[in-house]
C-alpha cells in the first residue's frame, strides 16, 4: 500500500498588527492564513485539509471553518480568517482528511496519518492584532516499488517590498488591509485597521496611506515603510466616510461621508477639519482636477453632480444628468469628465469645464465602476451585472470591446504607470489584475471579505 506522510519544517513568517474599532476592544485578535502550493510538473497530487488549530498557553483555537482542497497546479490562496483568544501560541496543527495521486495516469488514494502535521511557532496574540501566517506546502515523490507522497508543510518569511511595488486591498467585511506585491502577485502583509474600511488615498510626500473607516467614523493613517497605523483620526458620529482623495499639493485630504451627505475638507499636517460642505442626496463617488484643484461629487438621488472650489470654498451644481448618477472619472487636461449613471444605463461624457453633456454611450448594464488611462486614452467600465469590464474609446462614442470575469466586479484602478488594471469583486473576496495593454486577466488573489477598492502608491 501507498503510504502518505507528513513532514514539517518551519521558519516564522508571523506579522503582526494592530487593528482598532469594536474587535480592538474585545478580548481577541485575528490570524489569517494563506498556503502555497508550488508547480509540480510531475504526477498531479490532490490533498483536502480537514482541520487547523493553533495550541497554545489559551488552549486550542480552530483557525478553518471548512475543508480545503488542495493539488500541485501550484499557486497562493486563502485558508481562512478566524478570532482568536489573546495569548501565546506555540504549534499549528493541521490534519487530512483524503490524499490522491495520479499515478501514471490513474487516480490512487493514499492513507493519511490522523495525527497530521505539527508545525512549531512561536507568536503571542494580543488584543486586536491582526496577523497573517504563510504555510507552504511541498508534495515531494520518493521513487520505487511503493512510491510515496510526503507532502511538507513550513512557515514562510517573506521580506517586504518597497512601497511602490505594493497594492493595497481594504476589505470592508475583515476590517483589514490586504498587501500585495504587485510583481508576483502575492499577499505579502495584512493590516489591520478600523471597522468597514472602504476608500483609501496616498500622500507621495509624507509616504502616508489614508484609510476610511465606515463602521469607526474615523480614518486610519498608516505609515507605508513600516506597515503600522500611526494615528487614529475621529470623524463625526454618523459620517459613514467612504472616499477619498488628496489636493494636488497634498495638504487636504477630502472625505466624502454618505452618512451625513457632506464633503470633509481635512488639512494633512495638523489633522484638523478645516470645513464640512452640505453635498447633493446620497453623494456616491469624488474626483479631483489636478488643473483647477475644484473637487467633482456625484450624488445618487439628487441626480447631479456637485463641484467644491476650494479657492473660494464654494458648492455648486457642476452638471444635473437624468437617473441616479454613480461612478466618476476625468480627463483633466482635456477637462472631460466621465460619468456613469444607472437609468438609463450609460457612460456620460461631460464638459467639465461648462458643465454640459457631450456624449453618451450604452452599456449591457449599469457601470459599477470606472477608471481612466490618459496615456491610451481609454476608459474601464466595470459591469457588475455583466460579468464584465467595457474597454471605451469615449472620445469616438464606440467600446472597443470587454474583459469577461469570473464574478462581478466593482471598482477599479490603473497602477501609477497604467500597465496593470485592478478590479475588485466583492461577492468573490477576490482582487483581479489585468494587464492595461492586452486586457487579459493575469492573476486572481484571494484578499479578504467584500475587498472595497484596490490602491497602488506612486
Amino acid at each position: 500500500m501507498l503510504k502518505y506522510a507528513i513532514g514539517a519544517a518551519a521558519i516564522v513568517g508571523i506579522l503582526v498588527h494592530p487593528i482598532s474599532g469594536a474587535e480592538s476592544r474585545a478580548d481577541s485578535g485575528r490570524v489569517v492564513i494563506y498556503i502555497e502550493t508550488p508547480l509540480l510538473t510531475g504526477d498531479w497530487v490532490s490533498i483536502v485539509l480537514a482541520s487547523a488549530e493553533l495550541i497554545g498557553e489559551p488552549g486550542r483555537a480552530p483557525v478553518l471553518s471548512t475543508p480545503v482542497t488542495l493539488d500541485s497546479a501550484g499557486g497562493q490562496r486563502k485558508l481562512s480568517e478566524s478570532a482568536i483568544a489573546v495569548g501565546r501560541y506555540l504549534t499549528l496543527r493541521i490534519r487530512f482528511s483524503k490524499a490522491v495521486a495520479l499515478i501514471d495516469g490513474v487516480p490512487v488514494e493514499l492513507a493519511c496519518d490522523s495525527a497530521g502535521a505539527s508545525i512549531p511557532l512561536e507568536v503571542t496574540v494580543f488584543s486586536g492584532s491582526t496577523q497573517l501566517v504563510i504555510l507552504g506546502l511541498t508534495p515531494a515523490k520518493t521513487d520505487g516499488d511503493s512510491p510515496r507522497f510526503l507532502p511538507r508543510l513550513r512557515l514562510i518569511h517573506r521580506d517586504l517590498p518597497l512601497p511602490g511595488s505594493l497594492v493595497f486591498v481594504s476589505n470592508e467585511g475583515s476590517n483589514y488591509l490586504t498587501v500585495i506585491d504587485r510583481f508576483s502577485f502575492q499577499v505579502v502583509d495584512v493590516i489591520g485597521v478600523g471597522q468597514g474600511p472602504r476608500g483609501m488615498a496616498y500622500s507621495r510626500s509624507a509616504r502616508q496611506l489614508y484609510v476610511a473607516n465606515s463602521g469607526d467614523d474615523n480614518l486610519s493613517i498608516i505609515d507605508v515603510m513600516t506597515r503600522q497605523t500611526v494615528r487614529t483620526v475621529p470623524l463625526q458620529f454618523g459620517d459613514q466616510p467612504s472616499r477619498l482623495a488628496l489636493s494636488p499639493d497634498e495638504q487636504s485630504l477630502y472625505v466624502l461621508c454618505p452618512g451625513s451627505s457632506t464633503l470633509v475638507v481635512m488639512q494633512t499636517q495638523s489633522y484638523q477639519e478645516s470645513g464640512r460642505y452640505p453635498m447633493g442626496d446620497t453623494p456616491v463617488a469624488m474626483v479631483v482636477d489636478a488643473t483647477t484643484d475644484d473637487v467633482y461629487v456625484s450624488c445618487l438621488l439628487s441626480d447631479n453632480v456637485m463641484i467644491f472650489d476650494p479657492a473660494d470654498q464654494s458648492v455648486a451644481v457642476a452638471a444635473t444628468v437624468s437617473a441616479s448618477p454613480t461612478e466618476l472619472a476625468l480627463d483633466g487636461r482635456e477637462g472631460i469628465l466621465f460619468l456613469a449613471r444607472q437609468h438609463p444605463r450609460a457612460l456620460v461624457v461631460v464638459n467639465a469645464r461648462e458643465g454640459n453633456q457631450t456624449a453618451a454611450i450604452d452599456l449591457c448594464a449599469a457601470a459599477t465602476g470606472l477608471a481612466y488611462s490618459p496615456t491610451t486614452r481609454q476608459l474601464f467600465a466595470a459591469v457588475a451585472d455583466c460579468f464584465e469590464i467595457a474597454v471605451v474609446k469615449p472620445q469616438h462614442e464606440f467600446a472597443l470591446g470587454s474583459i469577461a470575469m469570473s464574478d462581478k466586479p466593482t471598482l477599479l484602478t490603473l497602477d501609477p504607470e497604467g500597465r496593470w488594471l485592478f478590479a475588485v469583486m466583492p461577492e468573490a473576496d477576490r482582487l483581479v489584475v489585468i494587464n492595461a495593454v492586452s486586457r487579459k486577466v493575469s492573476a486572481e488573489i484571494d484578499v479578504g471579505h467584500r475587498p472595497y477598492l484596490a490602491l497602488t502608491p506612486e
